[in-house]
């Protein structure tokens, strides 16, 4: 709600106290209230004001904040975690690991209180390198464990090198799903499937973890929280 609508209705409010407290004042002379005037006064101020503050205080909690407050908060947000802009990503090529950063305000369900969240992905072998497992028309050298504090996380892969890629369309993964890098589900089941417990993982993946599958040549290029 606008700061000016804020102010009508505090006008408002007031104009209707002076005629409505009178008009109680005068139905109530000789009933509920107390005997002295003055007493009787506040009490009917009291009763009259209340939602109109309520109504005030309201408006003023839920409007939205201002462009300069969330370029403030997003800016702290940055300085304390080192980020040089509002969303940044890295990777190691030795290692294998990737994280997406990002800074926004308000801060989502999903982000820290100061706005900032961060997605890790980490490249392993994959299934292939199984070869007692029949691969179900999947070719899939490598997997993505990717760990996000996302319920459903959106994900983008390209192919190419050199930094030069052709994009895949992205792709939205609830938590705890298996799926190769265009999104399909009926590949595996994260639950036992033999196919994800053949994958070299440095550590155990938790439930909530979304697996990629991923073909030779494609890279992770984004990820995100879904809203």
């Amino acid at each position: 709600m606008s700061s000016p609508l804020v102010y009508i209705l505090s006008i408002l409010a007031g104009l209707a106290l002076g005629v409505i407290s009178n008009w109680l004042y005068d139905i109530f002379e000789d009933s509920l209230f107390p005997e002295n005037p003055k007493l009787k006064h506040i009490i009917i101020a009291i009763i009259i004001m209340a939602p109109f503050l309520f109504v005030v205080v309201w408006a003023e909690m839920i409007k939205p904040p201002s462009a300069s407050t969330i370029a403030l908060r997003i800016a702290e947000c940055e300085e304390t975690h080192g980020l040089s802009s509002a969303s940044e990503s890295s990777s190691d090529s030795i290692t294998g690991q990737m994280m997406f950063e990002s800074c926004s305000w308000p801060p989502p369900d999903y982000a820290d209180p100061d706005g900032y969240a961060a997605i890790n992905a980490q490249r392993v072998d994959g299934p292939e390198a199984n070869k007692d497992i029949p691969m179900v028309q999947l070719t899939a050298p490598f997997a993505d464990l990717i760990e996000s504090p996302c319920e459903v996380v959106r994900l983008q892969y390209g192919f190419g090198a050199q930094g030069e890629y052709g994009y895949l369309p992205s792709i939205v993964v609830p938590a705890g799903r298996t799926v190769d890098i265009w999104g399909n589900y009926d590949v595996v089941d994260y639950q036992g499937n033999d196919l994800v417990s053949a994958i070299n993982f440095d550590l155990a993946p938790n439930m909530d973890d979304v697996i990629i599958l991923v073909p030779n040549g494609f890279v992770l290029l984004s990820a995100e929280c879904e809203s």
